[in-house]
């Protein structure tokens, strides 16, 4: 038979023993966290967007944002709106003319989109971060740009047709109105990015 003194020397140890389990699995714990924000931070010191990140479909990741500016005004700012026209026709007549996006000043704002690129995985505390930059690991994350252009420009194009518009709508006693053909350019350029026809506005 176990004696009273035996018993109490088991449950002390016993709770010695569950004592350092707890403390060991606290300091476990505290271990993996200090490494993962260690991680986090050394991830955070390096001057380049993380992987796994695009915008319009075009990947930026490991690029310092000069480098992402660059590359997509080049690309989406560049060869892509270079190819892309709004053709305004004279109503009741052969009259067209195209301008090219660029041209009409259409674009889109990729400064604000590599920002917005770069600010991924930096914006939380460690742990937000370290775990938006384990998400890219698997899904990566799509970012689009916004269209960037101001009506003024449209209507200064429009302004330098203005004069053999107007002759060419004379026969109908019309004239172009400006304004109104701006105006659907604009709703035009917000919704479309590709070639697109416009009639112009008359009064």
């Amino acid at each position: 038979m176990i004696s009273k003194k035996e018993k109490l020397k088991r449950t002390f140890v016993i709770a010695i023993l569950a004592v350092l389990i707890i403390l060991c699995a606290f300091l476990f714990a505290n271990i993996r966290n200090i490494l993962a924000m260690e991680e986090t931070s050394e991830l955070e010191g390096l001057d380049v967007i993380y992987n796994n990140i695009y915008i319009r479909g075009e990947a930026v990741g490991g690029l310092t944002v000069d480098q992402a500016n660059e590359m997509l005004t080049k690309t989406i700012n560049g060869e892509y709106t270079a190819d892309k026209t709004l053709i305004f026709r004279a109503p009741n007549t052969d009259y067209e003319k195209v301008f090219t996006y660029p041209e009409l000043g259409m674009g889109f704002d990729v400064e604000g989109a590599v920002n917005d690129a770069y600010n991924i995985g930096r914006e939380g505390d460690s742990g937000e971060n370290r775990a938006t930059i384990a998400e890219l690991d698997v899904g990566g994350r799509y970012i689009d740009a916004e269209i960037s252009y101001t009506i003024d420009t449209v209507k200064d194009c429009l302004r330098s047709i203005e004069d053999e518009v107007n002759e060419v709508l004379a026969p109908q006693g019309k004239v172009m109105d400006i304004d109104r053909t701006a105006s659907a350019a604009d709703e035009m350029l917000r919704v479309n990015e590709y070639d697109a026809l416009i009639y112009i506005a008359t009064k």
